[in-house]
């Protein structure tokens, strides 16, 4: 919040709103690890399925992580 401004002078103002927003999602979780873990085990699943010739997996809807 306290670089918003010059970053915005710089003419990153819509880079730092990228990394600001990020931070703040990944702190809501309680931190990285969760979200890490998220994903390795959809990309695995992914994986496991289409290795064994099942491919149902890649039009599925995604699963919500958080309601």
């Amino acid at each position: 919040m306290l670089l918003r401004k010059p970053a915005q002078i710089a003419g990153f103002g819509d880079l730092h709103e990228f990394l600001e927003r990020g931070y703040d999602a990944v702190h809501s979780m309680g931190g990285l690890e969760e979200f890490l873990n998220l994903v390795v085990s959809r990309e695995r699943r992914i994986l496991d399925a289409v290795f064994a010739g099942d491919d149902r997996v890649l039009s599925e809807k995604p699963i919500q992580a958080m309601e």
